[in-house]
């Protein structure tokens, strides 16, 4: 967490959410590292659980304890569905944060994503075309 109590990343993975409204929540790198594994697994959500429609949209923003545990975020009510850990081609599923249950088992994204993981370790050309990829090389000159 930083000072202000958003939660960004572990040691050695970032941390995503999914939301009851379907959108899909990643810090944004200024405070985290850009791991491989979470921008493999947004190039995945854009090229396929968006269109698929089980994933509104992707969203880089802070979620706070306090948010998730109150059930609100930017002041609006919205309920946390799943929590994610993501580092070292690997996803972790959060089931309780604080004490407070998010779900009882890895949720449909969740599963997703460690699907995807698992088929996707070694073919790196999924991310040749990446926007995610792309824009991260054009910030970095």
């Amino acid at each position: 967490t930083d000072n202000d109590g958003s939660l960004l990343e572990s040691p050695i993975s970032n941390i995503a959410f999914y939301m009851e409204d379907g959108t899909f929540w990643v810090p944004p790198f200024e405070k985290t590292l850009a791991g491989t594994t979470v921008i493999r697994c947004m190039d995945f959500i854009e090229k396929v659980l968006i269109p698929q429609g089980a994933v509104k949209n992707i969203v880089r923003g802070y979620v706070k304890i306090d948010d998730v545990i109150q059930g609100r975020l930017n002041s609006k009510p919205i309920k946390v569905k799943e929590i994610m850990l993501l580092g070292g081609d690997f996803l972790i599923p959060i089931l309780k944060l604080d004490g407070m249950e998010i779900t009882k088992e890895p949720g449909k994204i969740a599963r997703a994503l460690q699907e995807f993981l698992i088929n996707d370790k070694k073919s790196w050309h999924f991310l040749k075309d990446s926007k995610i990829i792309n824009s991260l090389k054009a910030s970095s000159i």
